[in-house]
């Protein structure tokens, strides 16, 4: 007997991201959000205002952060 199993996408990335308030009201939080594998920026955007449930209000800002040692 032979059982058939979907082959798992790849069309889909999982980030790690950390949101800071910018009053520092409150602690950082990471926040681990799907987008598509080549997205844009606005698909990783939606994905984070989603996630941390972003008021109309409220402005998101994006930055990346990488630390190189030698």
């Amino acid at each position: 007997m032979y059982l058939s199993l979907p082959v798992p996408s790849t069309a889909k990335r999982t980030m790690t991201v950390t949101v800071f308030s910018t009053d520092g009201s409150i602690e950082p939080i990471s926040y681990d959000v799907t987008v598509p594998q080549f997205g844009s920026l606005n698909d990783l955007v939606q994905a984070v205002s989603s996630a941390c449930s972003l008021g109309d209000d409220e402005i998101l800002l994006i930055t990346e952060v990488c630390f190189y040692l030698h």
